[in-house]
């Protein structure tokens, strides 16, 4: 289920973003120690996807997925400094530095998979799906702050290919 290894990897992205705490220990605590239905439980995940429930939470999510949040995680936070750049560049009298964390991180992670990614999915799907991830974790205008940084940003890679 590909969106709810999107929505995981923002959480994870997030959640080192908030706590300081450098990726790979996230990655490491979550993935390989198997903590992550902890975290998902604990993030509430079934709010969202009500279909899933506390005994298909992680067997919901296939190994391909796994390796999705992984090298999606891994790739936005080895590349923060360039997307960051790119979202300043787009972002009119703000800076990441400003920006609540929650719209920076679904920014981030959007940016990544429209430029960086090896894996190459329809842009529309990925600002879309990030526009949901603001609805739910950003502030009431977050989703169209979100919606127009990457729609410029894919618009500009496009014409850059």
């Amino acid at each position: 289920m590909r969106k709810l290894a999107r929505q995981i990897s923002f959480l994870l992205i997030y959640s080192s973003d908030m706590g300081k705490t450098d990726y790979h220990e996230v990655l490491s605590y979550y993935l390989d120690q198997d903590n992550l239905e902890d975290f998902l439980e604990a993030a509430n995940i079934i709010s969202v996807f009500p279909e899933l429930d506390e005994e298909t939470l992680e067997s919901a999510l296939a190994a391909d997925d796994k390796r999705f949040i992984r090298e999606t995680v891994a790739g936005t936070m080895a590349n923060r400094d360039a997307i960051d750049e790119m979202i300043n560049s787009q972002a009119k009298h703000w800076s990441t530095l400003r920006m609540m964390s929650a719209d920076k991180n679904i920014m981030r992670l959007g940016v990544y998979e429209l430029v960086f990614s090896d894996e190459k999915k329809e842009p529309a799907v990925i600002i879309n799906e990030a526009v949901d991830l603001a609805r739910i974790y950003g502030e009431a205008e977050s989703y169209k702050f979100v919606n127009a940084i990457l729609d410029t940003i894919s618009k500009k890679a496009v014409a850059n290919e």
